[in-house]
């Protein structure tokens, strides 16, 4: 019986199947960049360059390290939970 509900459910459900594996590889890329160090540490480079070439103002280079730097520290510190889990 597994055969043949599979092949009569085979029209709905592929589709669902195929959405849910495009929406989890979706999740895995974004998830990947959002937390990845090394571009909040380009971020960070190029703000400092930014304020160098006179771009923005000393208030502003300080809020966006600030905002980086919260960032980087929550992903440290969500990769140190994960890790001892």
């Amino acid at each position: 019986m597994g055969l043949l509900s599979a092949l009569l459910t085979a029209p709905v459900a592929g589709p669902v199947k195929a959405f849910a594996w495009i929406a989890g590889k979706l999740a895995e890329k974004v998830e990947a960049e959002v937390f990845d160090p090394r571009k909040i540490q380009r971020e960070l480079e190029q703000l400092q360059l930014r304020y160098d070439l006179g771009q923005i103002t000393e208030a502003e280079l300080d809020e966006g390290e600030t905002v980086l730097l919260e960032r980087l520290k929550a992903i440290r510190d969500l990769r140190g939970s994960e890790e001892k889990e």
